[in-house]
């Protein structure tokens, strides 16, 4: 589950079918929605209840239905300023869990041009981004309870995937694709971006651009979640040319100058410990998680392991444990000799 709000200048895969595809641009609802993407309005997001629920169970669903699902991929596609979230994928295929009322009547093709957009972007950008080629999308329909929905669940568990599912509710849904079938959606995202382009900052572009196996949010330092005087840290990089392969894997991480690693305050051994955490993480994930090959792949492709466990001693459970008021008050200092 994706926790950005900000839908100002991207398009979104749930865009497509409500807005992009809308055969009448001159409602109250789709100017709104177009303002919003212009940045001249706020951003609206009051989820109703069965929104929430669905969020809740999405991990839980995609645990129980694949135990080798990995989930919240997100893919920038910059020529059309898509901006794609995916809510699980694995070898190569794509799922998108969606979820209702079990009163409701629901039906997928609403949904159609979302997840025929997911494929596109999926398929264009896989080897850029050394994912395995596109096979197939599938949605996942769950149709919940009243009281699911009336349950408040646990953020922890909802995050984890540790929440039962019923799994004889859920309804797996393949959808047939073809590249062709993002023809119209295309044309009619062109002149969209186009006029978004002239609008978004290059640096909010050029940011946009890099993502993370770490955050979906690349303006939040993960370490003190401070939002200004952000640099986006590419965990392999230097003077080995590692740079764009950070970049394709996704091994960047927006941090706070004062805890850059490789940035001009590094003051302790801390900031060595974080640079090590990260490159470690980053070789579990390559291997373990989203098993982009083997451990001696990782070796060919940035000539190191990272088996050590030694910055253990500043991380617990991936959660940052430094002293954080310590960090606070060398920003404030620096700031104000500024």
């Amino acid at each position: 589950m994706i926790h950005d709000f900000d839908r100002r200048f991207w398009i979104g895969g749930s865009d497509i079918d409500k807005f992009v595809l809308a055969q009448n641009t001159e409602t109250k609802t789709w100017q709104k929605w177009w303002a919003t993407k212009c940045g001249l309005s706020d951003p609206e997001f009051y989820g109703s209840s069965a929104t929430r629920t669905g969020t809740a169970l999405e991990h839980s669903i995609l645990k129980t239905w694949d135990e080798d699902v990995v989930w919240d991929g997100q893919i920038i596609y910059p020529d059309l300023m898509l901006r794609i979230n995916y809510d699980g994928w694995h070898d190569g295929i794509l799922y998108e869990v969606k979820c209702h009322r079990i009163t409701t009547n629901w039906s997928w093709e609403r949904y159609k041009g979302q997840v025929i957009t997911q494929a596109w972007v999926y398929e264009q950008m896989a080897e850029e981004m050394n994912l395995p080629p596109f096979k197939e999308i599938h949605i996942l329909e769950y149709a919940f309870t009243p009281e699911e929905e009336g349950t408040l669940y646990n953020e922890e568990e909802a995050e984890n995937g540790d929440i039962y599912i019923d799994s004889g509710r859920i309804i797996d849904i393949p959808v047939k694709y073809k590249s062709r079938n993002f023809k119209e959606i295309k044309s009619r995202l062109r002149p969209l971006a186009k006029q978004l382009k002239k609008l978004v900052p290059e640096e909010d572009l050029m940011a946009k651009r890099l993502w993370s196996i770490f955050t979906d949010n690349m303006d939040e330092c993960i370490v003190t979640h401070a939002l200004t005087s952000i640099e986006r840290h590419h965990i392999f990089e230097g003077m080995q040319g590692f740079k764009k392969k950070s970049e394709e894997f996704g091994f960047v991480v927006p941090l706070h100058s004062s805890v850059h690693p490789n940035g001009a305050y590094v003051a302790d051994k801390n900031w060595k410990e974080l640079d090590h955490w990260l490159k470690r993480k980053c070789q579990e994930y390559f291997v373990e998680i989203a098993h982009l090959g083997s451990k001696q792949d990782f070796y060919d492709i940035f000539g190191k392991f990272y088996d050590d466990r030694a910055d253990e001693n500043v991380w617990l459970n991936g959660k940052f444990e430094w002293d954080l008021s310590r960090i606070a008050n060398e920003i404030n200092s620096r700031k104000s000799d500024d």
